[in-house]
């Protein structure tokens, strides 16, 4: 079935900007004067119909003038003329051809009438004497005054379009994009992993496409957290079921070390490391099923974050030494936050050693905690820096999956597990943070942590 929803919306927004587009008019007419007669108009025209009966009901017109008129038939912009029927000025003053030709206009109409003659414009409307006959009052303003004021009407009528069509846009403009919005909030927070957020009320209970767009938004994320919550349960349950016969295979192997002779030693050393590192992979995927479950959010107290990257660091240090590499503290304050201690000590941990790994001999690991302000709100960011080979560009956002290996070939050479910096990315998450990783200038990658301060 055809939807039509936003098309019937977007046609009535047509015809309510048209609406109000006329409505406006009629009523900037209707205020102003320049179009049908409004409230001033009738005050005009009661004014000059009240002048123009007092001057007919006078016996001698030209002496009453000298005592009402002075301010206005003796003004340069200004001219009142009252002309009778046979287009004679009752009042002796010369008829001009416009006040004439207005007159005669007006005298044969029940409306106004104007001309424009000469540089200027003349106005008339008919009137009813007091003698019960039929008279027209003209009268005159320069042109050059009235195009002025033409002028400003135009431009106030522009302006009144140009606010009309902007409130309408703006308003049609945000019912469409709303919902756009809501709906790429939603799918960005899903991606990010939080696997249970819906779309909620205010697009569901739309009466438009949006909403059955908001719908099967919200059945696919349903489908999907039901089959990710099945791989992780899956992927837990093997674990732990893995961990009973490795177990067995520890006292299995320690019983053959005693009953063997010395050349079965390299083979039960070589099954005993492969064991421990089975073993460690089991730890790891273990761990991060927890976390992906929400388990350790429950977890979150303050802490000071920067004691935390000292000891850190510190560990770190007195390791690489080992294989001729510094772990150094380039900046740390004493920055605190709300989380788990244990969860962002594996998190930062998996991160250092990570750099520890891959970079070159006789080079140095840098470590920094800084406070920032940002949009967000007050941030703590923790970055790590090594010197070594990097990652390409395409891949930098696919090392914080699981699994996920660069080089095969690097990875069975120094081990690992390809679950660390999952681990890091889904700590970050539950902490309402996020990690993300860049080349280093020069050689080498940077890898931060961005974590919310208190």
């Amino acid at each position: 079935m055809e939807k039509k929803g936003i098309f019937i919306k977007i046609y009535l927004s047509f015809w309510l900007f048209t609406v109000l587009i006329v409505l406006s008019q009629f009523a900037f007419d209707w205020l102003t004067q320049s179009g049908p007669r409004g409230p001033f108009h009738n005050f005009h025209d009661k004014i000059i119909g009240a002048y123009a009966s007092n001057i007919i009901k006078l016996n001698s017109p030209a002496e009453s003038l000298k005592n009402i008129e002075p301010a206005i038939s003796d003004s340069d912009e200004i001219e009142i003329f009252i002309v009778d029927e046979k287009l004679n000025e009752i009042s002796g003053k010369t008829l001009s051809d416009g006040a004439k030709q207005v007159s005669a206009r007006a005298l044969q109409s029940p409306r106004p009438e104007r001309v424009n003659i000469d540089g200027k414009r003349f106005f008339a409307k008919s009137i009813i004497g007091p003698d019960g006959r039929k008279y027209a009052v003209a009268h005159h303003v320069k042109f050059e005054e009235a195009t002025v004021g033409e002028t400003n009407r135009l431009i106030l009528r522009v302006l009144i379009i140009l606010l009309i069509s902007a409130g309408v846009c703006y308003g049609l403009a945000s019912y469409i994009s709303s919902p756009i919005l809501t709906l790429r909030e939603a799918a960005q927070r899903f991606s990010e992993g939080e696997l249970n957020y819906r779309v909620g009320a205010a697009i569901t209970g739309r009466k438009d496409e949006f909403r059955e767009l908001a719908y099967a938004f919200n059945q696919m994320a349903e489908k999907i957290e039901s089959l990710m919550v099945q791989q992780r349960k899956l992927l837990g349950d093997i674990s732990h079921e893995l961990r009973s016969p490795l177990a067995r295979m520890g006292v299995a192997l320690e019983l053959a070390r005693r009953q063997s002779g010395e050349t079965a030693v390299k083979s039960l050393d070589r099954i005993e490391s492969e064991a421990a590192t089975l073993n460690c992979l089991i730890g790891e995927v273990i761990s991060l099923t927890k976390l992906e479950s929400g388990i350790e959010a429950e977890r979150f107290s303050p802490l000071n974050l920067g004691a935390l990257i000292k000891k850190l660091a510190d560990d770190a240090d007195f390791e690489a030494r080992g294989s001729s590499k510094k772990v150094i503290l380039t900046g740390c304050g004493d920055i605190m936050i709300t989380g788990s201690e244990n969860l962002l000590k594996r998190a930062i941990e998996n991160v250092i050693r990570n750099a520890v790994k891959y970079g070159p001999q006789n080079t140095e690991i840098e470590v920094k905690l800084q406070r920032n302000e940002t949009e967000k709100g007050i941030r703590a960011e923790i970055t790590v820096s090594d010197r070594g080979c990097g990652v390409a560009e395409n891949e930098l956002s696919n090392i914080f999956e699981p699994f996920y290996r660069t080089s095969n070939a690097r990875e069975r050479k120094t081990g690992g597990s390809g679950l660390g910096l999952s681990i890091t990315r889904r700590a970050a998450l539950l902490h309402k943070g996020g990690v993300y990783a860049q080349n280093r200038e020069g050689g080498g990658l940077v890898v931060t942590i961005d974590l919310p301060a208190i």
